[in-house]
C-alpha cells in the first residue's frame, strides 16, 4: 500500500466557504503540495448551535455550501435526482418546509449534490481523494 498525506479542512473553511471557484483552486493546491487526501468533516444541514456533528438529516447536504452564481436548473436532471433520492428527500422536504415553507428544499439538495459531485470528480480527476462528510 502507497503512503499518502492528506489535510482535514471542511468546506466552509475554504476562502468562499463553499463550492466555488475557491474549492477547485484548493484541489489544485493540493495536487501542487503533493497532497493526496483531503479529509472534510460532516456536510449537512446543520441545526441548532451550526454544528456539523449535529445535522438536519443524514443524508441531505448543506446548502449554505452552494454556489449560486453555478445554480442551472436541467428539469430532466432534477426529475432524475427526486426519483432516485425519493427514499429520503421527501421526508426532508416535508420537514424543512414546516421550518421555512417559502424554500424549494428539493432544489436545494439538487444544486448542492449537483456541485458536489462536480467537486469531488475533478478532485478525483486529479488524484485527489476526498474523504468523510457522509455524503454520497
Amino acid at each position: 500500500m502507497k503512503r499518502g498525506c492528506g489535510i482535514l479542512l471542511h468546506i466552509s473553511s475554504l476562502p468562499d466557504g463553499g463550492f466555488s471557484r475557491s474549492a477547485f483552486q484548493f484541489v489544485d493546491f493540493l495536487v501542487q503540495s503533493g497532497v493526496r487526501y483531503w479529509q472534510i468533516l460532516a456536510a449537512g444541514p446543520t441545526g441548532y448551535g451550526d454544528s456539523p456533528y449535529s445535522p438536519l438529516s443524514v443524508f441531505a447536504g448543506n446548502p449554505k455550501f452552494i454556489d449560486h452564481s453555478r445554480t442551472q436548473i436541467d428539469e430532466a436532471k432534477f426529475n432524475s435526482f427526486k426519483k432516485e433520492n425519493k427514499y429520503w428527500l421527501g421526508s426532508f422536504v416535508a420537514f424543512m418546509e414546516k421550518r421555512d415553507p417559502k424554500t424549494d428544499h428539493a432544489l436545494l439538495q439538487f444544486h448542492f449534490f449537483q456541485q458536489w459531485t462536480e467537486l469531488r470528480q475533478y478532485a478525483n480527476s486529479k488524484g485527489i481523494k476526498i474523504i468523510g462528510g457522509r455524503l454520497q
